[in-house]
């Protein structure tokens, strides 16, 4: 989307620019599988990128929808309530794209007990919503890990952390490589990466953490003086990329094409104008 609102697409092979429609509200980092479908970010309209006719809104009850993950042309998104005795009810609604109603409808409750202290974590796919909470006893604290199986309305404990330095600022789960990412209020120990029965620790050194997709183990970091880092999680590698002419970048600059070939980013440079740059990631992600 360019500066007078324009959301338009561009042939990488052919050049060829065209224009999908115009929006003025934020539009949202859920994708289909396709990466045919745009939804805005808080609103309930989507945009079909095949047929670029116009925006459709869907009708729903939820006060509030934050849309988390398609499947199989279903569009899954959440409503969290607070409880009148305590507590959060956290309704899941899916819109399916043949209903004629095309209404996002709600197939599931789980009540979230008062103090309960469930957090919801990134990188939810189905049929799973991730959640985390943080438990403390005696001098102890530590991390739990909880999944809701949309399809059953079940919550079931995946596992926990022990042992942690600091506060848990952030949980990030990958689960189709079995991995999750803490990320912790700490000089050191500042991210925590954990793939099955390895775990290890990063430094962040005071960068920002920025996770351009989570179907990918890759964190992107930009620093004024170091320019931008992109690191593989998952096997310790790195690239460096040096660029004097951009002076911001953040997470919604950020994007992972499906195929995992390459990370797009959209920085704002010294100009305060923006420009597309290309990072090949054959040998960061090899297949």
């Amino acid at each position: 989307r360019n500066e007078r609102d324009e959301l338009r697409g561009v042939n990488r092979i052919t050049d060829q620019d065209t224009l999908y429609a115009t929006t003025s509200f934020e539009v949202s980092r859920v994708t289909d599988p396709q990466e045919r479908y745009v939804l805005s970010h808080e609103d309930n309209w989507i945009f079909d990128t095949n047929n670029q006719s116009a925006w459709q809104e869907f009708r729903t009850d939820a006060p509030h929808l934050f849309h988390e993950f398609w499947n199989n042309g279903k569009l899954f998104s959440i409503d969290i309530d607070p409880l009148m005795f305590g507590g959060q009810n956290l309704g899941v609604y899916r819109l399916d794209l043949d209903d004629p109603d095309f209404e996002s409808k709600r197939v599931c409750n789980a009540t979230i007990p008062f103090n309960s202290g469930f957090r919801l974590a990134e990188g939810s796919q189905h049929p799973y919503l991730f959640l985390y909470r943080v438990k403390f006893f005696l001098f102890s604290e530590w991390v739990e890990f909880y999944r809701l199986d949309v399809t059953n309305c079940r919550l079931t404990q995946m596992g926990s952390t022990e042992n942690i330095p600091g506060r848990v600022k952030r949980v990030v789960r990958f689960d189709s490589i079995n991995a999750t990412a803490v990320q912790f209020d700490h000089p050191k120990m500042s991210l925590r990466w954990q793939q099955g029965a390895q775990c290890r620790y990063h430094t962040l050194d005071n960068k920002e953490l920025m996770i351009p997709s989570y179907r990918f183990p890759v964190m992107v970091q930009w620093n004024p003086k170091v320019g931008i880092e992109v690191t593989n999680l998952a096997q310790q590698r790195k690239v460096g990329i040096q660029r004097a002419d951009i002076s911001d970048i953040d997470t919604r600059d950020l994007w992972i094409p499906i195929r995992g070939k390459e990370l797009l980013i959209s920085p704002v440079n010294q100009n305060n104008q923006r420009h597309l740059l290309h990072v090949d990631l054959s040998n960061l992600i090899p297949k």
